[in-house]
């Protein structure tokens, strides 16, 4: 009896010391629960096509139920308390909760950097929660509020890119110097380009096609012509044209002989901005809208001056009243010079 005394106080011996041994191992929780200040991670990932980018991002930390009481980060005003993260860094948030009172305090944390042009600013909020008992902080939870997932640290994501020059527009025209042309004949035509909008035009590229039943002739303001092994086509580039710019561009063709009257020859002129100063690749086309379509009608070809042979009849006719007023004046003549002898 007194060997099963022995063995179970051999046993209540090595459960004791295995409870010791676990009192130990479990210090390092047991004592961030007596912590007085509660630290809540925040990391920030930059991403920026430009180096040279101000990166500093402003967020807040805000106390939901704000009393007097509500633990604050030092520096708080009332129930705010504003932070800023500079580039990819990592920080943390944090709060003394030595002279709280018991209970459960929640806090919403978001941007609140000042808005700018090529940047995107973190969209996603957060909510840390401290529970504190008897001065101390008992636990610090972090939830992303988008999808109510509990996280290990607040994650922030802001970007910059550099954001893309405004093109500036441009209104195109096209006229042709007359509604009708003759086969054979010329055809003037005048596109007018003027930057409409309130930035420069950069790369403004006009082409215009060589309209059926005609030949290039010439073209002004470096205007370049291609032939294409169809009619060919015009191409031309500015640079830049300012805001209230105008811009006559002039194209002349020629029409083919053998087009037939009536015929209407129509021509619009394509037109872009590209944005850089750069030419195009002049072999494709402007994505822009086309001008207004400029027409022109064949007319027939002009009567000549000669007599036709409808006219004889009335030839003959004058023809004989003039040898008859001839006579007339002739026998006149004559009668009046036997008389006066």
């Amino acid at each position: 009896m007194s060997r099963i005394n022995r063995t179970y106080r051999l046993i209540v011996i090595a459960l004791c010391a295995l409870a010791a041994a676990c009192v130990v191992v479990g210090l390092p929780q047991v004592a961030q629960a007596y912590q007085t200040e509660a630290s809540v991670p925040v990391s920030q990932m930059f991403v920026s096509d430009d180096a040279a980018v101000d990166s500093t991002f402003t967020y807040t930390f805000t106390a939901l139920d704000y009393t007097a009481s509500t633990p604050m980060p030092a520096g708080s005003v009332g129930e705010t308390y504003t932070f800023n993260m500079v580039g990819t860094a990592d920080s943390t948030i944090d709060v003394d909760c030595s002279a709280a009172p018991d209970g459960t305090y929640e806090y919403l944390v978001k941007d609140a950097s000042v808005q700018k042009p090529g940047y995107t600013y973190e969209q996603r909020s957060y909510t840390v929660r401290i529970y504190v008992a008897s001065s101390r902080v008992v636990a610090t939870t972090v939830e992303r509020d988008s999808d109510q997932m509990k996280v290990s640290r607040i994650d922030l994501d802001p970007t910059y890119q550099t954001p893309l020059s405004p093109l500036g527009t441009i209104d195109v025209t096209k006229k042709a110097d007359d509604a009708k042309a003759s086969a054979g004949g010329l055809i003037n035509y005048t596109i007018r380009v003027e930057s409409s909008g309130s930035v420069s035009a950069v790369g403004v590229w006009i082409k215009d096609y060589i309209p059926e039943h005609t030949t290039y002739v010439s073209c002004d303001n470096d205007g370049v012509f291609t032939d294409d092994g169809d009619r060919g086509y015009v191409n031309w580039f500015i640079s830049n044209m300012s805001p209230g710019d105008v811009l006559e561009l002039h194209l002349t063709v020629r029409v083919d002989s053998d087009v037939t009257s009536e015929t209407t020859i129509s021509n619009v002129a394509l037109n872009q901005v590209t944005g850089s100063t750069d030419p195009p690749d002049f072999t494709k086309d402007p994505s822009g809208s086309a001008s207004n379509k400029a027409a022109t009608t064949i007319e027939p070809a002009s009567s000549s001056a000669s007599v036709k042979t409808g006219d004889a009849p009335w030839a003959i006719f004058f023809a004989l009243a003039a040898l008859c007023a001839a006579g007339i004046v002739a026998l006149s003549y004559a009668h009046c010079s036997r008389e006066d002898r």
